[in-house]
């Protein structure tokens, strides 16, 4: 099932969107569950508070209480998978939001049904390839969502795992689930206490990697694993090559 919520000040305009939404996947027979906002305040409390998780999120950026782009920056904080489509009255509002990973902008006086329906049909093939690509973990009763892709490293020290963002943030969780959910989905233990994303290897010398992310974080490698390490890796690169692996970004 895909959760697609739709946020508006305008009640008038998030009765239509959300029927249209509605309309959309009953057309094309999509099992959907739909969510109606009336305020970023109130996507925010559902993500964070309630810890539910929307895969589509049709966001109006220009309300009253908490703006689309400041709604935007906040579940970006939490949730780097969730599917966000703005809705504006201008273009010059784009601009504001750029950096957020928006995947479409809507110009509110030009949507007509067959635009809406690609966007949504688009947005729902994402969220459909990358539901089983995505490490969800709970901290203090708040739900986090973080694409594979986006992970560069975790550490682990004193029973916590240390979630090293590409972007720089870094998340802290008690579960010691996720290191062996990363090894089997791109991720390689190099070491008693880090498991690296092949994907962010930028060079691998003899008692360290280099990260090739921002950070340019180097790594220790535990000798026994140097060898296997080398020839995951290689193997990793052949695919890439072949097109059979994503750069996920």
């Amino acid at each position: 099932m895909i959760k697609i919520g739709v946020c508006d000040d305008n009640s008038t305009l998030l009765q239509k969107y959300q029927k249209m939404v509605d309309v959309v996947s009953k057309e094309c027979d999509w099992e959907i569950k739909s969510y109606a906002f009336n305020d970023g305040e109130d996507v925010l409390k559902m993500l964070i508070e309630d810890g539910e998780c929307l895969d589509i999120l049709f966001l109006d950026i220009l309300m009253r209480k908490m703006n689309g782009v400041e709604t935007a920056k906040k579940i970006r904080e939490i949730n780097s998978k969730v599917i966000i489509i703005f809705l504006t009255s201008s273009e010059e509002y784009i601009f504001e939001s750029i950096g957020l990973s928006a995947m479409a902008y809507l110009l509110k006086d030009q949507l007509t049904e067959d635009t809406f329906k690609q966007t949504l049909s688009k947005a729902i093939g994402i969220a459909n390839e990358s539901k089983n690509d995505v490490l969800q973990f709970k901290k203090s009763g708040r739900m986090y969502k973080l694409s594979y892709h986006d992970i560069c490293f975790v550490k682990i020290y004193k029973g916590y795992c240390y979630i090293h963002h590409w972007d720089g943030i870094i998340y802290e969780s008690a579960d010691a689930s996720i290191a062996n959910e990363l090894i089997e989905n791109g991720f390689f233990q190099v070491h008693e206490q880090y498991v690296v994303s092949l994907q962010y290897i930028g060079r691998i010398e003899k008692d360290h990697i280099i990260l090739s992310d921002q950070s340019k974080n180097e790594i220790p490698i535990d000798k026994e694993l140097s060898k296997q390490l080398k020839l995951t890796f290689a193997n990793f690169m052949i695919q890439k090559a072949k097109g059979e692996i994503s750069n996920g970004n």
